[in-house]
């Protein structure tokens, strides 16, 4: 049948299935007409409407500064993003609109043209333009994502498509008119479009029309039949590859929903944040800082704080008087740990993790030059940037206070990009303080900043104490730093001189080491007096510096009589502070360093070096001494300007690199007999991951003093005078001045720089350090060096870089420029040189865009290239054809991209196949970029998510860079697994197939193929189990005849590690339990030890109810001993799979199912005792290890038995684990199990009890206790019990009491918060409000209200149509695997996903159509799925999963725990099988999901128990009942 067609105004012919749209564009014409005197149908004809042309317009338009010029270019993006929003609409509207005159594309992008012309007049235009159509390019965003499938979508996309073109066409107009009327804002820096005009309205349509878009995908389903019918029609038989092809398609679409919908809104607003924030670890850098230091506080410390008038005021949040305080001190004064304490005040007056409305929240920030040692935890060196500090700040007060989350997401919604220094504070914390929300900030260390710090630190000063608001800032640092900001603010700054304050914590501290010395362990009356004489004395002597008190207390210990240990004392008190002790006894060691015959030194010479350098003469004695001399040198360098904390295994690498041989001697007893003045090793112990740090800051202080007075390298001697001439004219010159006047005129600062020109002097070419290190790490990267230099290698990779960006061009040595030249070169076009740089694909040059810029900045300077040009033309000419390139950048990694380009295809494990496809993604993406710049700028993880396109435009690229005429089974294979790991199987298996098809005996296809045909993708098609164990046995056979599968692997290695474990695996997977078994006998008999491959095996026993085979089997571990551990191998068994919870309750419920659970206790007691005695080693994982094991001990003890002497033991037992140290970061998870397990049992306790029974108040007394030991230890709250947990604990209790109003009273916060939640202009975070009163009404007994507020949890996606049931399971016949065969392989494989999960229940032999079920369908068959918010899954580990509310029975007595029907039933009925919960729980059911209760929240509506209340009815009475304002 042919249609009949209709013109509209613009000459547009109109479909006659949509003939409201002629009269629909006749309206937007004539408003647009009316609003700006325009014709759009002009735009066709007299007016450029191509996107690039608006585009253009911006290049033209000039910026009066950079931040100016930001501004228009994120305008230009946005006006980019909806132009393309438009051309891609456009051509689904076409369809229903022919063009004549004008497409409504063109004349929507002819009215933006118009818009952008008319803007230009004003000062803000690029602002304005980019808020509003920063807005329209979001709402378009989604709809474009079917623009591939226009071909066969009706008419209800096609008038959402006209809509939202007549909706921007509209937007335009209004626009133009408010310019034309508000002349005066030429010249205003305010929003034009904010609410003038009815834009406002329109927004709202746009916004209205996304909705109906959604609904769009109610047609899916729809889709596939029609292109079916279509396939039909055109010859198509309904064959299975068809179907599948069908499949593909529509999972491919609503992948690309999902991935926009992905998580739920919570997760995305954080993650969000956490992009914008840019945070990555410098937070939990700073915890784990505060961590170290709070543990290290001694009891009683800084009580000075109390009586501290600067701290009372500022630290008081009703006075907003004295926002600002500076803490100031030299090193080692404690301004770290006064710091510590400070904050562990504040959140002792001031709890954090309230979540209720008392919005007070405390943040803070460290500066450290030594980065942290503790542990094995390893990070780069805080950041010298006020800016990170800021970020750092506003993420942790981010998830501490849910309002404050809201408002940051508004200011980066509306300023996306903030790069003004003064601009990011006030919008992240002026703007964000007001009478309901205050804010402590403490930072630490603020000196440790670049020399722009102080200019930073004013800015924001200045703009705190000149606005009145809450929040209050603390800085710590030195003492000159101090000064000069106190000299650059105006008014007085109050200021706390710690030197004068801790003065009680400096008794103590010297008292405590005094006791400790072995010269004072006599009793007798003249040493206890020499005691006192030294510690009265060192206490003023000191200055307040405690690491002075340590150092000269260290120097005394070494004295043998009265005289000498006085000498000290008197020398503390004339020398000054640490600064001038450091320097005094560094000038010491350089003059007597080299001295033959010299005798040990006196005062310092012992402290401050060995006495290598001062016993031994001759030749021979001063060649070691001169090597040993650089070694000190070089760690100093390396130490100090190193991007992160070295291990000594690293550091053997630098001295390889260095001196191109390994030392006989270990580096950790060089340090430590030899450098320990200088560095500090982290373990008494020689460890291979022992750090190394600087002994005092001050120790880089004086070598970066001494190098800024030093004369540039370049006018130096170059025949330097010897140490010995040099220190016969210093000694002339010492006779021939005073002391006094021998300072005055810095003679010694002079002779101190010529002696560390010496190579037997400690120096540190602080001038040339970053070139240094970045010209060690580019031979290591490039220059082919034996093994010993590959500690270094990862460190190369990562910071190099960073090095670069550091190296002054104009003051570095030129001969060290000249050396990185030529290593440059190689590093970009030698294949080897480039394999290693780009190794790790995270730290590749196709992400590392800063990089790739100080590279190019190298290769700029003439001194760089010097000697490239002496080497060739080859290179030279390589260079001159970077620079001529119109993108450098990308022509720098030209040849290396056709290097992994090559590497790609010669790959041959999976890991590196995606990695060097990443890399030439991350390279891709700089080409795309380069030609349109609205493209996004992807980073590494982003290649995890390519879509298919991308891959494809990735893989064309490739080839050409290649050259391959004829796609080859590698590549094949590789395509294969690319599509495979980034989760589109069914194209996966299409290429494994055609790889194999060319050549059935490439066994590494058909391996991928075997991968990818078991591999589980969420929402993607159900693995294919039988038929890839078909492959995995053809593979395992082929092993087994010793025929490599791959060229790397060892045939008989590939089957144990990899082809025989998942074959057991997917054997279970099929319940073929008995080959399963046979393969864990085999690998047992080979591997007897290996407790991974043990504890798979009990698994298999537990899923065929083999318990007795389980019990003898660990009976038999019991009896064997680890030799390593110390232990039974069962209690190390148990150690093992500590973290497990899989493991903990399948092995309870075998003890619990043979009815021996006696003897599963004794096991833990064991396993408990044998991690006990390795914790005493202080090694975190076993710590950890101790602290879970008690925990399921206490468990087993507490839920499986009848004994109340074991009860008392469990509580007990979690109680100590409880009260362990917290700064063993390891323990917080297993600290929250016991905490959280104790608040239930202390609530029941005192429930049972009875109110005012002295048990009652005994429990509540326990409970409270977390409350209080929390309030001070904020990092820890979330990982243990938090305050609304234990504030949903009190009011459980009182309301089971029957004292409601103090119940009310401890769940009002809770309440309140959800009420504010739901009545804020933000619909987002709705779902936190509703499940905020749920909680807190089902603690308080109301149950009406409770499922009232879950049910109010909907949907906000993929609304069904009610018709639109999901059709039956398309399951085909499964052929034999036995009639397979190589020729057949590619047919088979090509059909190897041949079913679709559609959510029916295969034991019942009928479909239900019930929402619930829908919602549980499978996103790629054709089944709707309705998506919300959250993200729930049931804690009976059965696959259901919740993202609306639906059916779910909640826990009243276990924190988010949940379960749907079947598992709560099986849960009461004592077989659930895991130990979670507790059968006599209680729970509270929420209700199924249906359409009517879609649409009554959808109309603000409210069931509560049988009665319908309007939304504000049901929150007024809320507010009334619970006495709410």
């Amino acid at each position: 049948m042919v249609r009949s067609r209709s013109y509209g105004p613009a000459g547009i012919r109109m479909a006659s299935d949509v003939p409201d749209l002629q009269a629909a564009w006749d309206a937007a014409c004539t408003e647009f007409i009316e609003a700006t005197g325009i014709d759009p149908k002009s735009a066709t004809k007299s007016k450029s409407s191509r996107g690039q042309d608006i585009l253009d317009k911006f290049n033209t338009k000039k910026a009066k500064d950079e931040l100016d010029r930001r501004k228009i270019d994120k305008a230009k993006t946005a006006i980019g993003n909806t132009i393309t929003g438009i051309e891609r609409i456009g051509k689904i509207a076409a369809q229903g609109a022919s063009m004549v005159f004008g497409s409504p594309a063109t004349i929507a992008m002819g009215c933006v043209s118009f818009l952008v012309d008319a803007g230009f007049e004003y000062k803000n235009i690029a602002h304005n333009i980019d808020d509003l159509f920063g807005r329209i390019a979001t709402i378009m965003q989604r709809f474009q994502i079917y623009r591939d499938y226009e071909s066969i979508m009706e008419p209800p996309m096609i008038r959402v498509a006209h809509k939202l073109l007549m909706a921007v066409v509209s937007i335009c107009g209004r626009c133009i008119k408010i310019m034309k009327r508000n002349v005066i804002r030429k010249v205003l820096s305010v929003t034009l479009f904010s609410d003038d005009g009815g834009i406002k309205d329109q927004l709202s349509l746009l916004t209205a029309l996304e909705s109906e878009e959604l609904q769009v995908k109610g047609t899916l389903n729809l889709v596939a039949a029609e292109a079916n019918k279509r396939n039909i029609v055109s010859g198509f038989s309904y064959t299975h590859e068809g179907l599948q092809d069908i499949k593909a398609s529509e999972a491919r679409i609503m992948d690309s929903v999902s991935q926009i919908s992905a998580g739920t809104a919570d997760e995305r607003a954080l993650k969000e944040l956490k992009k914008k924030l840019e945070i990555e670890d410098t937070t939990s850098i700073s915890e784990k800082e505060y961590r170290n230091n709070r543990a290290k506080l001694a009891a009683g410390a800084c009580s000075w704080l109390k009586d501290d008038g600067n701290y009372q005021a500022w630290s008081n949040i009703a006075d907003t008087k004295e926002p600002l305080l500076v803490l100031k001190g030299d090193e080692g004064c404690g301004k770290s740990y006064a710091t510590t304490a400070i904050i562990r005040d504040l959140w002792t007056r001031y709890p954090q993790g309230l979540q209720d409305t008392n919005r007070i929240s405390i943040a803070y920030y460290y500066f450290s030059r030594q980065g942290l040692t503790q542990g094995s935890f390893k990070s780069k060196k805080a950041a010298p940037s006020l800016r990170e500090a800021l970020q750092s700040w506003a993420w942790q007060i981010v998830n501490n206070d849910v309002f404050y989350r809201k408002g940051v997401q508004s200011t980066f919604k509306h300023s996306p990009e903030i790069s003004d220094l003064g601009e990011l504070w006030k919008k992240l914390f002026l703007d964000h303080s007001d009478n309901q929300a205050s804010l402590f900030l403490l930072l630490d260390g603020i000196h440790e900043m670049e020399d722009d710090g102080l200019n930073d630190l004013k800015q924001i000063a200045t703009a705190l104490s000149t606005r009145p608001c809450r929040v209050k800032l603390l800085v710590s640092t030195r003492t000159p730093f101090a000064d000069k900001l106190n000299a650059h603010l105006p008014g007085t700054v109050p200021m706390t001189n710690l030197k004068d304050k801790t003065q009680a914590d400096m008794e103590g501290y010297i008292r405590e080491k005094a006791n400790n010395l072995a010269i004072f362990q006599r009793r007798s009356p003249q040493v206890q007096q020499l005691k006192e004489k030294v510690c009265s004395g060192l206490l003023q002597a000191v200055h307040g510096s405690f690491l002075l008190a340590d150092l000269k207390l260290g120097e005394i210990s070494g004295k043998d009589n009265p005289e000498e240990v006085m000498d000290v004392v008197e020398m503390t008190r004339k020398g000054g502070n640490l600064n001038d002790t450091v320097r005094k006894a560094i000038r010491e060691c350089n003059r007597q360093g080299s001295e033959p015959g010299v005798k040990e030194p006196g005062a310092h010479g012992s402290v401050w070096f060995g006495s290598k350098f001062s016993k031994t003469a001759g030749a021979r004695q001063d060649c070691q001494d001169s090597i040993e001399m650089q070694t000190l040198n070089t760690l100093l360098l390396w130490v100090m300007y190193g991007e992160w904390t070295f291990e000594l295994w690293e550091l053997e690498s630098i001295l390889f690199v260095q001196r191109r041989e390994s030392s006989l001697q270990p580096i950790f007893n060089q340090i430590r007999d030899k450098f320990s003045a200088f560095l500090t090793l982290s373990s008494t112990v020689e460890e291979v991951n022992t750090f190394v740090t600087l002994k005092y800051d001050s120790i880089a202080d004086y070598f970066k003093v001494l190098s800024a007075k030093d004369e540039p390298s370049e006018i130096r001697s170059t025949e330097a005078l010897s140490k010995r001439e040099i220190r016969l004219v210093q000694n002339f010159f010492q006779k021939l001045c005073e002391q006094e006047v021998y300072d005055k005129l810095g003679i010694g600062a002079f002779f101190d720089q010529k002696l560390s020109e010496s190579d037997m002097s400690v120096a540190v070419d602080c001038e040339n350090a970053h070139a240094r290190i970045a010209l060690d790490c580019l031979q290591v990267l490039v220059g082919e060096l034996p093994e010993e230099s590959n500690g270094l290698q990862y460190y190369a990779r990562r910071y190099l870089s960073s090095h670069l960006k550091q190296i002054d061009l104009d003051t570095v040595d030129p001969r060290l420029k000249s050396e990185i030249g030529p290593a440059l070169v190689k590093a970009f076009t030698k294949a080897r040189p480039i394999e290693i740089i780009n190794q790790n694909t995270r730290l590749s040059w196709a992400f590392n865009d800063e990089g790739v810029k100080e590279i190019l900045r190298m290769l700029q300077s003439s001194a760089v290239t010097k000697r490239i040009r002496e080497a060739g033309d080859d290179n030279q000419k390589w260079i001159k054809e970077i620079f001529e390139h119109s993108e450098p950048e990308i022509a720098l990694l030209e040849r290396s991209a056709e290097v992994k380009a090559v590497l790609w295809i010669e790959a041959q494990k999976s890991s590196e196949v995606l990695d060097h496809f990443r890399f030439l993604y991350g390279y891709c993406n700089k080409i795309w970029r380069a030609k349109d710049f609205n493209v996004e700028r992807v980073n590494d993880r982003s290649a995890d998510y390519m879509t298919i396109g991308e891959i494809e435009s990735v893989l064309q690229l490739t080839h050409q860079l290649v050259g391959m005429s004829v796609p080859g089974t590698k590549w094949l294979r590789n395509v294969g697994i690319v599509f495979c790991e980034c989760g589109y199987i069914a194209e996966a298996v299409h290429h494994f197939s055609q790889a194999l098809s060319i050549d059935s005996d490439y066994l590494a296809a058909r391996e991928s193929l075997a991968m990818a045909l078991a591999k589980e993708v969420k929402d993607g098609p159900p693995p294919d189990w039988e038929k890839a164990l078909y492959h995995q046995e053809f593979l395992i056979e082929r092993a087994r005849k010793g025929v490599r599968i791959h060229d790397d692997i060892e045939p008989e290695n590939f089957l144990d590690e990899d082809l025989l474990p998942n074959a057991a695996l997917w054997y279970r997977k099929v319940h073929k339990f008995d080959r399963a078994r046979e393969i864990y006998d085999e690998l047992l008999r080979k591997s007897p030890l290996d407790d991974d491959l043990r504890l798979e095996y009990i698994f298999l026993l537990c899923e065929t109810k083999s318990f007795g085979e389980i019990v003898e089997m660990l009976q038999e571990l019991k009896g064997e001993y680890d030799e390593d551990a110390k232990a039974d191998r069962l209690s190390q068994f148990f150690c093992s799979h500590a973290w497990n919870t899989k493991y903990h309750s399948s092995i309870v419920q075998v003890y619990k199912q043979v009815g021996n659970i006696l003897e599963i206790k004794n096991h833990y007691r064991q396993a408990v005792d044998a991690a006990s005695e390795q914790k005493k080693k202080q090694v975190n994982h076993t710590v950890n290890t101790y602290g879970l094991l008690a925990y399921y001990l206490a468990k087993v003890l507490y839920e499986h038995s009848g004994n109340p002497e074991e009860r008392e033991e469990a509580i007990e037992l979690w109680e100590r684990v409880v009260a362990l140290d917290t700064s063993q970061t390891g323990l917080l998870y297993s600290q929250m199990l016991c905490a959280r397990r104790l608040g239930n049992i202390y609530i029941a306790k005192a429930i049972e009890a009875g109110h005012d029974s002295s048990t009652a108040d005994q429990m509540l007394t326990k409970l409270r206790k977390f409350e209080s030991s929390k309030a001070s230890d904020n990092v820890d709250t979330e990982l243990t019990i938090s305050q609304s947990h234990l504030r949903s604990l009190m009011g459980r209790y009182y309301s089971a009491v029957q004292e409601f109003k103090k119940a009310k009273e401890q769940l009002r916060a809770d309440v309140e918060v959800g009420i504010k939640l739901l009545s804020d202009d933000d619909p987002e975070n709705d779902y936190q409000g509703y499940r905020k009163l749920g909680d807190a009404f089902m603690d308080f007994g109301d149950d009406n209200n409770a499922i009232a507020a879950w049910m109010m949890i909907q949907p906000t996606r993929g609304i069904p149509h009610p018709q639109a049931a999901p059709p039956k399971s398309a399951d085909t016949l499964v052929e034999d695997p036995s009639a397979y065969s190589a020729n057949s392989v590619d047919q088979d494989c090509e059909q190897s996903i041949d079913h679709v999960r559609d959510g029916v229940d295969n034991s019942e032999d009928h479909v239900s159509y019930r929402p619930s079920i829908l919602r549980r369908s499978n996103a790629s068959g054709m089944g709707l799925r309705p998506t919300g918010p959250i993200s729930y899954s049931c804690d009976g580990e059965c696959g259901t999963t919740w993202t609306f509310a639906d059916d779910i029975y909640v826990c009243r007595e276990c924190l988010d725990v949940q379960f749907d029907e079947r598992c709560v039933t099986r849960l009461q009925r004592g077989n659930l099988g895991l130990e979670v919960c507790d059968p006599e729980h209680t729970f509270m059911h929420v209700p199924s999901w249906d359409l009517e209760s879609f649409d009554r929240a959808r109309n603000k509506k409210v069931l509560v128990g049988d009665q319908v209340l309007g939304l504000g009815e049901w929150l007024d009475g809320i507010k009334k009942a619970w006495d709410l304002p």
